[in-house]
């Protein structure tokens, strides 16, 4: 009989461990990326903000949800913060989000973003179509989008379109720069935990974040 119940608490307890060896686990992943991120933002001189709590036991607690930094770089509102997404456990990813915000909204319904042909057709079939700004290198590289065509050609002189175009080959080819009315965001498609990477692609939207901004 002692054997039986030895067996059957053997067999019960592996279970147990594991489950035990996952939160162990997923407790010290998340505890490495705060440090990460805190290392970040004293490096940004930006405040560090700890994700919410949802679990809290006497011993402790299990954060469900992730870090962010927030803060201003010149005049520039930014924000980094993370986000799964996927359709599922197998496909979902943590990205990265780098976003620098405009101290004034530009007003011209702008969306600007690496050029894909897919895209580009499906924006034509309903409707947004790629607006030319007759620079042939911009117009292969970047979809545009705007309510007046003719603000928008105004709007992107030289030097913006330059700038806009020098971040974007300055950054990873996995980190998609995108502009809107309200900011120029850098999406990476991983969690990022290098410092030097995450500082680059920040230097780089603070530069386009200039360029466009509009004096008032």
């Amino acid at each position: 009989m002692a054997g039986l119940i030895t067996v059957i608490f053997f067999f019960l307890s592996i279970p147990v461990g594991v489950f035990i060896l996952f939160l162990l686990a997923s407790h010290y992943h998340h505890s490495k990326l705060q440090q990460d991120y805190q290392f970040l933002a004293h490096q940004l001189e930006l405040q560090y903000v700890p994700p919410p709590k949802k679990y809290e036991f006497p011993f402790g607690g299990f954060s469900r949800g992730f870090p962010s930094i927030t803060g201003q770089i010149h005049q520039f509102h930014c924000r980094i913060w993370l986000k799964v997404i996927g359709g599922g456990k197998r496909t979902s990813r943590v990205h990265s989000f780098f976003e620098v915000y405009h101290p004034y909204p530009l007003q011209l319904g702008l969306e600007i973003k690496p050029q894909i042909a897919l895209l580009s057709m499906f924006s034509g079939l309903v409707g947004n179509h790629d607006i030319q700004v007759n620079d042939s290198v911009f117009d292969k590289q970047f979809h545009i989008q705007g309510i007046n065509p003719n603000q928008v050609f105004q709007f992107l002189t030289p030097e913006r379109k330059m700038a806009i175009y020098a971040a974007q080959q300055a950054l990873h080819q996995r980190t998609t720069l995108k502009i809107t009315d309200t900011m120029v965001q850098g999406h990476l498609r991983i969690l990022s935990r290098s410092p030097d990477e995450m500082i680059h692609i920040m230097k780089h939207l603070v530069l386009v974040a200039q360029a466009l901004s509009v004096q008032r």
